[in-house]
């Protein structure tokens, strides 16, 4: 995980601090003179040899230097090259200084000695006894651990400098072409590190890697032009720091500049790439994207600017050159996914017209090259193929792109990256700019981008490079901050001269450019923040109306508010414009425009949490736990006396109408939506609940659930006023519960809860009860009166569930709630909320009530839950299996529902769960041939019934299994395969002998674990097989299993115990513990993934070596060989990669699993249970099988040595060829030692080793 990565670093680096200072001080102990001296070598030799913690530590950094590079091969996973690349950086920083990579000027000059030394006498280091102790070639430890192979030969010696080993750099190059973000930027800084020092750098090295680098800056795949241009950095930074002049790598290329600079090579090469995609866009886009190269101009801008042989003059020349490039650049990208638009590129197109757009670009290049469907890049990536420069191959042939994609994609990134280097110019080149440049930068790029598309990557990024432009010119000194001042406010001015645009889709930028603007520098910038939230609300009152087809700048202004509300930065500057904003969205929802009533409703959704959404207890999750309605109060006055005033204006109906709201909609409809008054109703008071009832909702909706988020005061310290206030909020409240709403009265119940203090719940709750009592009352019959005053009741015992502790007020609730269950008036709206509430009280005795089906609202809800209340009350038995077994799916789930609570409540009771086993295998068979919803409780039911007991009370009849055998099948989805699985597991852990005469159902079973446990399958899928395995292995491992099916179990075991997610491989370690001739007090708590599966072959070889069964041995031979490559159906895929240019790949490997390691785990633990038994592995019938596997081994090598002597092969990008040899070489040598062991002569014909710097294969 990451946290425990951290862990191990920050440990790394307290150990190499100790270490070095250590160092130092033992070389303090005896004096030596300068560095140029001719004798400070001896000296400092003789210091070595008398000092032991000198030689302990310097060995310790050899060692650590050798472990870092062994397990940093190009095969390793995720984790283990990133992890390798941090504690490498750790160890490079701990004798360099951070920033410039120099050595720290207090360490000098003894960390300079003691590199030298490590340099000079790193030889003698590694004979040192130390090294020979802690080496991990050990072979006590297991026979096949000197299989890491990834290592210098120990017959030579190996050059130290500055703790590099020779291959260092190539590996480190290599890892600059990964795909995972954080190995590149890690590599690139270790690369840096070195490449600073002056050291000899190979003319030949650099040129091969900077024509690498620019030709992957010509890919169309993000990851890979972000690789290139990391290259032509490193190689950037090279240059600098040796003696070859950039002159010479140019006229390699065959390219005559005047400039003598890396970076005036890019400017040149983005001119001419321009140039080409002027002509012909689609050509650019599939042979030299231009985003690539611009990115690479990103990345050495820094360089060039701090390079002291570039004069003011030329840096200043370049960047006026490269700003006209970038501006013309967005505006060509623009136009061109403009050109179906009716608007042109003034305004963003929608989605469908850049569609279009990019569609007629096609079109148009075709019929300007009619040859371009023909071409590809093949000549190019031949080129590339022969000189090992390309990348993991792929396979997949979906993740091939069309021309619509490289188009659009060559556009979108082009316009990123054109904003990502202008927003780099400015912060580090602003002594070269003038105030003309900076201001064309950030109007005509950044802006531009941001208000002229509408692709969500360009305009993020440009909202990302805009906001560090702002923040560095914000912070400045220099007048040029008016800049940003003047573009904020000419967005302002044309806002309120009346400007339209489309708000959600086209105008986005805009609230994205002010959020920007206002929140890169909230300390520098207040009153820009404060005149632009005062004008955003002085423009969102105005009375603009759009004309169907835009939207007014109103509801334009509403969304920048949002944004600006939704910034954390700017919270303590809007703390006190939120009331004037909240009013000003209760005030937009009267708005006949729909654009506007839209965006007052998503920044309403934004102020609320802003004002009472916070915690007040950072640890408390009570429903209490908030802002309290007194505080809010005397807070936000204004604000507490607007809501006030439009809760009585609407309750007593002196409001203005509202605008109709929907010409299409009916008024009947619209008036008496989420009514469920009846037509008995009457009593009605003098408040005014009309045919516009809706239309008020739009006002007491947004006010209610402001209120509702509060918490009630105690009411002990607030003034008389302030009580006053209350009051009257609860009245009106209290009013607004016979609104023919449903949220009116459900927001409004949880309202007068939180401006009720506590001390008046009883006063409350005795109101409550008396006008619920008196609702049978033909004088106060109302229905929503009823209804709104049951949901005050329902918040109440939840808010404070002690009521239900008082007796008194438990038998009036009760009474209360009888009456209104037992009157056949009440609709079932009512009564649902009724049985729901003597479900929490739990009365002693309840009336029956038979349940039927009914039609009308609230029906199925009704039938829910008085099934629930019946099965609490109910004594008998008969009526939970009646329940059970009913055809009704509500009150079959709500009795599948209370057995289960009752098996994880009740005590141990042998009659009891035998009854309920038998139930529910009675009604799994009645569901087999049903839909998921039917048999997924059931399933759900038995393993909360087995994860109790652990065993079945009852045998599985015939039946009942050929059911779980249809239910494996996966029809009914993830959920039912995974507990079919997980019980099947039981039943043959239980019941085996019913299991193990069903060949088709074992085979099906086996096939399931080993299906479910795949990489590609799903968590939950793989998590089931984990599971289920953990159950069953033992027992499937202890009866006698077909050849194959042993082979899938393992398989599937090695599966899981390497999974990429870490809960199943914890989970997965627990199998190892189930088998029984695996339990000892080591394994108990062993809860490591690869010590597990060391663990689980070595016990499954021993346990098999013991029974005399070879068929295990052949198994784990196979796992530990692999596929061979003379068995592949397509070999060539190994060598060739896809010329085709592509976007997307599609990323299923496991990120955590290695196959050699896998392949080395195997190996290890198998040979160390033949050598523990070698008496009894050579009166096994061996000596045929390894002569038959020697035969396939040389045939094998014969393969492999055809594939490397294709061509030299650059095994780091050669993935799967790199995987064959591991294997090859782990199988071949397991062999040999087996032959040795048992005395078998075997001749292996092509044995492979590694060279160190290129991870090449070689025979010997």
């Amino acid at each position: 995980s990451v946290h425990f990565r951290q862990h191990i670093i920050k440990t790394f680096r307290i150990l190499m601090v100790r270490v070095r200072d250590s160092c130092i001080n033992q070389l303090k102990k005896s004096p030596y003179r300068f560095l140029g001296s001719e004798n400070f070598k001896p000296e400092l030799m003789g210091n070595y040899k008398a000092s032991e913690c000198l030689r302990t530590n310097c060995g310790l950094l050899m060692w650590l230097l050798r472990c870092i590079h062994i397990n940093f091969a190009p095969d390793s996973n995720y984790q283990r090259k990133i992890l390798c690349l941090q504690l490498y950086k750790e160890f490079m920083l701990s004798f360099y200084e951070h920033d410039s990579c120099s050595f720290t000027y207090k360490l000098i000059p003894r960390c300079k000695i003691l590199n030298l030394f490590l340099t000079e006498y790193g030889d003698l280091i590694e004979r040192d006894s130390f090294l020979s102790n802690a080496d991990i070639n050990n072979s006590e430890v297991y026979s096949l651990t000197n299989l890491s192979y990834y290592l210098y030969s120990k017959k030579s010696k190996v050059n130290f400098n500055g703790f590099i080993l020779p291959w260092t750099q190539e590996m480190l190059y290599n890892a600059c072409l990964d795909d995972m973000n954080d190995i590149r930027e890690e590599s690139e800084f270790i690369l840096q590190i070195i490449q600073t020092e002056n050291r000899e750098v190979k003319f030949e090295e650099t040129l091969k890697w900077f024509k690498f680098g620019i030709g992957l800056c010509d890919s169309p795949k993000s990851c890979e032009a972000e690789s290139g241009a990391a290259l032509v950095r490193i190689v950037d930074l090279t240059l600098a720091a040796s003696r070859i002049e950039p002159v010479h790598i140019f006229k390699e290329l065959g390219v005559v500049i005047e400039d003598e600079n890396i970076f005036c090579f890019l400017l040149r090469r983005l001119e001419n790439q321009f140039e080409i995609a002027q002509k012909n866009l689609l050509i650019a886009a599939m042979e030299s994207p231009i985003h690539g190269t611009v990115l690479a101009l990103n990345r050495c801008l820094l360089q060039t600017f701090l390079n002291t042989g570039v004069t003011q003059d030329k840096l200043r020349g370049y960047i006026t050159k490269l700003s006209g490039i970038l501006i013309s650049l967005v505006e060509f990208m623009l136009k061109n996914l403009a050109l179906a638009s009716s608007g042109g590129s003034t305004i963003a197109p929608s989605f469908a017209e850049m569609g279009e757009s990019v569609e007629l670009i096609i079109k148009e290049c075709i019929q300007k090259d009619p040859c371009i469907l023909n071409k590809n890049m093949e000549a190019k990536n031949d080129c590339r193929t022969r000189e090992n420069w390309s990348v993991n191959e792929v396979t997949d042939s979906s993740a091939i792109s069309g021309n619509h994609h490289l188009v659009l994609s060559c556009c979108w990134q082009t316009l990123k990256m054109c904003c990502l280097i202008s927003s780099r110019c400015i912060q580090h080149c602003s002594s070269c700019l003038s105030e003309d440049i900076t201001e064309s930068l950030l109007q005509h790029v950044m802006v531009r981008v941001l208000t002229g598309t509408r692709h969500k990557g360009a305009m993020e990024a440009a909202k990302a490079a805009y906001a560090q432009a702002c923040s560095f010119l914000l912070s400045s000194k220099s007048s040029v901050y008016t800049l940003i001042h003047g573009q904020v406010y000419e967005v302002l001015n044309q806002l309120e001269a009346g400007a339209e645009t489309s708000i959600t889709r086209r105008g986005a930028g805009l609230a994205m450019m002010v959020d920007a603007a206002c929140g890169a520098a909230p300390r520098c910038s207040a009153q820009l923040i404060d005149t632009t939230v005062k004008r955003l609300i002085h423009i969102a009152n105005l009375d603009n109306v759009d004309d169907g087809i835009f939207d007014a700048s109103p509801a334009l202004s509403l969304h920048i508010l949002q944004s600006l509300v939704l910034n954390a930065s700017l919270a303590h500057n809007l703390q006190d414009h939120l009331p004037n904003i909240a009013i000003t969205c209760i005030t937009a929802f009267s708005s006949s425009s729909w654009g506007k009533r839209n965006a007052a409703l998503q920044l309403y959704g934004s102020v609320v949490p802003r004002m009472v959404g916070e915690k007040k207890v950072k640890d408390d999750s009570s429903a209490f736990n908030s802002l309290t309605a007194p505080e809010f109060l005397s807070r936000y006055p204004a604000l507490s006396d607007f809501l006030l005033h439009i809760l009585s204006k609407v309750c007593y109906g002196e409001i203005e109408e509202i605008h109709e709201r929907d010409r299409n909609c009916d008024e009947g409809i619209l008036g008496n939506r989420n009514c469920i008054t009846n037509k008995n109703d009457t009593g009605l008071s003098s408040i005014h609940f009309g045919g516009n009832a809706v239309g008020q909702a739009s006002y007491l909706v947004p006010v209610l659930s402001l209120l509702a988020r509060l918490s009630p005061g105690t009411g002990l310290q607030q003034n008389l006023q302030l009580s006053k206030t209350l009051q009257n909020y609860s009245s009106v409240t209290l009013a607004i519960l016979k609104s023919p709403v449903h949220s009116v009265r459900r927001l409004g119940s949880l309202a007068l809860i939180s401006l009720t203090p506590t001390r008046e719940i009883p006063l409350l709750l005795d109101k409550i009860l008396h006008t619920i009592s008196n609702s049978n009352s033909i004088k106060f019959r109302c229905t929503n009166l009823v209804h709104g005053h049951l949901l005050i009741l329902q918040n109440l015992i939840y808010f404070y569930p002690e009521i239900c502790k008082h007796n008194s007020f438990k038998i009036k609730i009760l009474d209360s709630l009888q009456s209104i269950m037992m009157a056949q008036e009440n609709c079932l709206v009512i009564k649902s909320i009724a049985i729901k509430l003597c479900t929490v009280l739990e009365p002693e005795h309840m009336t029956d009530t038979e349940i039927r089906q009914n039609t009308e609202p609230g029906g199925a809800d009704y039938i829910r839950k008085l099934t629930e209340l019946n099965l609490q009350h109910s004594t008998k038995q008969s009526t939970l299996e009646q329940y059970l077994m009913s055809n009704c799916q509500d009150e079959m789930e709500m009795s599948v529902k209370f057995l289960e609570e009752k098996i994880l409540n009740d005590k141990e009771n042998e009659y009891l769960s035998e009854f309920y086993e038998t139930m529910m295998w009675k009604r799994l068979e009645m569901e087999s041939k049903q839909n998921y919803k039917q048999v997924s409780p059931v399933l759900k039911l038995f393993m909360v019934f087995l994860n109790k007991y652990s065993v079945f009370k009852c045998m599985p009849s015939e039946s009942s299994i050929c059911t779980l055998h249809s239910l494996l099948s996966g029809t009914m989805g993830v959920f039912v395969s995974s507990q079919a699985l997980k019980i099947a597991s039981y039943i043959i852990k239980v019941y085996p002998e019913k299991i193990f005469g069903k060949d088709q159902f074992l085979k099906e079973f086996v096939c399931k674990i080993n299906h479910f446990s795949n990489p590609i399958s799903t968590e939950d899928y793989r998590m089931a097989a984990t599971e289920s395995l953990i159950v069953c292995l033992n027992t499937l491992l202890n009866n006698n299993l077909m050849f194959f099916q042993k082979e899938k179990l393992i398989t599937a075991c090695i599966h899981l115990l390497q999974d990429e997610d870490s809960a199943i491989r914890d989970t997965a370690c627990k199998i190892v513990n189930s088998l029984s001739f695996c339990r000892s007090p080591n394994v108990n708590h062993l809860q490591n993934a690869n010590l597990s599966l060391k663990t689980l072959i070595y016990s499954i070889s021993t346990y098999y070596i013991h029974i005399g069964d070879i068929e295990m041995f052949q198994i784990l031979w196979k796992l530990c060989h692999g596929p061979l490559l003379q068995n592949l159906e397509f070999p060539s895929e190994i060598l060739e990669i896809n010329v085709s240019s592509y976007l997307f790949q599609s990323h299923t490997m496991n990120l955590y699993m290695e196959p050699k390691q896998i392949s080395l785990t195997v190996a290890q633990a198998l040979m160390f249970a033949i050598c523990k038994n070698n008496e009894i592995v050579k009166n096994l019938k061996f000596h045929k099988w390894v002569v038959d596997q020697l035969l396939l081994i040389n045939k094998e090598g014969e393969t492999v040595k055809h594939y490397l002597e294709m061509e030299q092969i650059h095994l780091s990008k050669r993935q799967k060829l790199l995987i064959y040899l591991n294997r090859y070489i782990v199988a071949s040598r397991l062999l040999v030692q087996l032959a040795n062991t048992l005395n078998i002569p075997i001749i292996l014909k092509y044995p492979v080793e590694f060279a160190n710097d290129r991870y090449c294969a070689a025979f010997q």
